[in-house]
């Protein structure tokens, strides 16, 4: 079905809209000049570590043995070769070839 006449509503250069977008700039830029005053915050670029052991204490997590380790990475190669033999040479085509897999 096709309608005519009706087009989308004209969302931008009204003056409700201009008036948010120029207060939400403005505080932004007051939002800027804060965060540059290094008063409060962390940086994004800041490292971040896990911390495995109280987490395998409350029972979070448990530590894999290297033979399960093991396990793991091969039985998620040979599905990943299994799904890759059923696969059309439609779909080998756009997923591309990386070169990396055995």
């Amino acid at each position: 079905m096709v309608v005519f006449g009706g087009g989308t509503p004209n969302f931008y250069g009204t003056d409700s809209r201009m008036a948010q977008e120029k207060d939400w700039m403005e505080n932004e830029v007051k939002n800027t000049k804060k965060a540059l005053e290094y008063k409060s915050g962390a940086s994004p670029y800041s490292r971040v570590k896990i911390p495995y052991e109280k987490l395998e204490k409350e029972g979070t997590l448990k530590k894999a043995s290297e033979d399960n380790k093991r396990l793991r990475v091969k039985g998620g190669q040979h599905v990943v070769k299994e799904a890759g033999k059923k696969m059309t040479k439609d779909e080998v085509d756009r997923a591309g070839e990386r070169g990396d897999s055995d």
